[in-house]
């Protein structure tokens, strides 16, 4: 079995491993630490619209250049998801987004 771990977090990642060899003794495990790269790989080879790449990347962050409403939204929604929100953070999202 081969399993492919990515995860930016070192410790998560480790732990997720040590999970799946619990599991899975002579499990094959492969662990990516940035994960970036390969997001953008798996939507450019889904052929993703550019600006469907964009709403997920904002997810995640916004670029520093100009931003459309549409990511500061999604942005937004994914802080306000977060388990631990950033209220400064929204504050200036809902700002950019016109809902305050």
């Amino acid at each position: 079995m081969r399993v492919l771990i990515l995860e930016d977090d070192h410790w998560i990642a480790d732990l997720l491993k040590q999970i799946v060899l619990s599991l899975r003794p002579h499990a094959d495990i492969v662990c990516l630490e940035f994960s970036s790269p390969f997001a953008i790989a798996i939507k450019a080879r889904w052929q993703l619209p550019m600006a469907l790449r964009d709403l997920i990347g904002a997810c995640y962050a916004l670029p520093n250049n100009s931003v459309k409403r549409a990511a500061v939204l999604m942005r937004l929604a994914a802080c306000e998801l977060a388990p631990a929100p950033d209220s400064n953070d929204q504050a200036r999202l809902r700002r950019l987004a016109g809902l305050t």
